[in-house]
């Protein structure tokens, strides 16, 4: 047997290298803020704030009753559902859904929650601030992944499709346009 070279002692993390900046010049998107409203009326009245995106990315839709028909949470969406936190507390949260492509699986989540310190929200990659927003960034390599920022006790947030087939661009503009349900 011959030993391996490096053996022994770990390697420190490497601290992480900023990532490039994010443009959301020339996003594909398009206004639909009718059906995020429709949305946001179909969770119904609940004590938690709810927020809709005012821009989607082109050629995507909410998924409704009969659309997104795939899946074990079929038809389900929106839909208003509890979290509960590590401390045992029950707490509001909802989610819409976007369709990309309903046959390759390729969807697009918003959420919003009160778990302020939800495990998904931990170690943001980075940060920017777009219309007034604080967002939170968080990355799949050099793809966004997520986009989250807080606010009045209240979490929101964007996730890609698993594929990450929105670009950067389409993430930011999305999750800055959000605006609060009436």
């Amino acid at each position: 047997m011959k030993p391996t070279a490096g053996g022994g002692a770990k390697k420190a993390n490497k601290p992480r290298k900023p990532h490039k900046p994010v443009s959301i010049a020339g996003a594909k998107v398009t206004s639909d803020d009718a059906d995020g409203q429709a949305q946001a009326a179909a969770l119904g009245p609940h004590k938690l704030a709810i927020y809709y995106p005012r821009v989607i990315a082109n050629n995507s839709k909410y998924c409704t009753n009969g659309t997104c028909t795939i899946g074990p949470l079929a038809n389900s969406y929106p839909r208003f559902y509890r979290i509960r936190s590590k401390d045992g507390a029950h707490l509001p949260a909802y989610r819409m859904t976007l369709q990309v492509d309903n046959q390759l699986g390729q969807y697009y989540g918003v959420q919003g929650t009160t778990w302020l310190k939800a495990p998904i929200l931990a170690d943001p990659g980075g940060n920017r601030t777009i219309n007034g927003k604080h967002l939170m960034l968080y990355f799949a390599g050099s793809k966004l992944a997520m986009v989250a920022w807080k606010t009045g006790g209240a979490v929101y947030w964007i996730s890609n499709t698993l594929t990450q087939n929105l670009s950067n661009s389409q993430m930011l503009a999305i999750a800055s346009s959000f605006t609060r349900a009436k």
